[in-house]
């Protein structure tokens, strides 16, 4: 099994969308000709098997991707407490985790975290007008908006979490604080609440974009995800250049371009399985 070439008729200069569309349509081509179908020149929901190698290829993603990276792990994130709250209803769209919001009748402008019952958690950007609750408010990045209504008192607050984090744990001088995902928020298992009226840092593991990824990880997502796609069109059945071993031998080359240190490696759980079974193997072929 070869590596894939993802840079092959992608122009350098190419808009960030047009980049990520056309490597995912890539890794998706190389997934459908290993049950020999035909390749496509565009993504589609017209398409059965395209449609599978795409939903394979975003769990693969998120599995391999959560097992903690060096390229995304992220150290000392501060997540502040909101400042403001506002009463919303109606409106379109949905808005972004962490994107600008303006409210349009006074120009206040702050940091979109969360909306829970009816009621939108910001903070604040420095230098803002007041926000007061008045005529609309619309995200910068989603073009998502809301009705306001009014102000609304901070009664209770929480820290709310990007559906990209794919872990996350408390850090630095929070580290003694054990907190856990559930659902979109932390939750505080000592205190058993999600209530936070602190800031806390806290690490995490981020979901990284296909196009953002090292060469080599992409590589070893892309022929794992292919791997999965060919056993689950074919009963199980998985055609030469897609064994364990070969997808181990790609991951082996990720985990060494990481530039992770020796005791991941040999500390990797599949690493090791797959070791052994080498061993086995070798040891009963002298003793045959």
């Amino acid at each position: 099994m070869g590596d894939f070439d993802f840079n092959d008729g992608i122009e350098s200069d190419a808009p960030t969308q047009v980049v990520s569309e056309a490597l995912r349509l890539q890794c998706l081509n190389k997934m459908l000709e290993t049950i020999g179908e035909y390749t496509l020149d565009q993504i589609t929901t017209d398409n059965p098997d395209q449609v599978q190698a795409n939903s394979i290829l975003d769990r693969v993603s998120r599995q391999i991707q959560s097992q903690r990276w060096h390229c995304n792990h992220r150290r000392r994130v501060l997540l502040e407490v909101p400042t403001d709250t506002i009463e919303v209803s109606g409106g379109l769209g949905d808005f972004e985790f962490g994107e600008t919001v303006v409210e349009t009748a006074t120009g206040a402008s702050g940091e979109f975290k969360y909306i829970l019952d009816g009621v939108m958690f910001i903070i604040k950007d420095d230098g803002s007008a007041d926000f007061l609750g008045a005529d609309s408010i619309t995200g910068q990045t989603s073009a998502a908006n809301r009705d306001t209504a009014a102000q609304a008192d901070i009664t209770e607050s929480r820290h709310a979490l990007n559906e990209r984090w794919l872990r996350v744990d408390s850090d630095y001088l929070s580290r003694n604080i054990d907190v856990c995902r559930t659902g979109d928020f932390l939750f505080d298992k000592d205190r058993n609440s999600f209530q936070f009226d602190f800031e806390l840092t806290i690490e995490l593991v981020l979901l990284i974009p296909l196009e953002d990824l090292p060469p080599a990880l992409l590589d070893y997502i892309c022929s794992q995800a292919a791997r999965e796609f060919q056993q689950a069109a074919r009963n199980g059945q998985v055609a030469d250049g897609f064994s364990s071993e070969d997808v181990f031998a790609k991951r082996v080359v990720a985990l060494n371009e990481d530039a992770e240190n020796e005791d991941q490696l040999i500390g990797d759980r599949w690493v090791q399985q797959i070791l052994g079974d080498r061993e086995r193997r070798q040891v009963e072929s002298r003793t045959r």
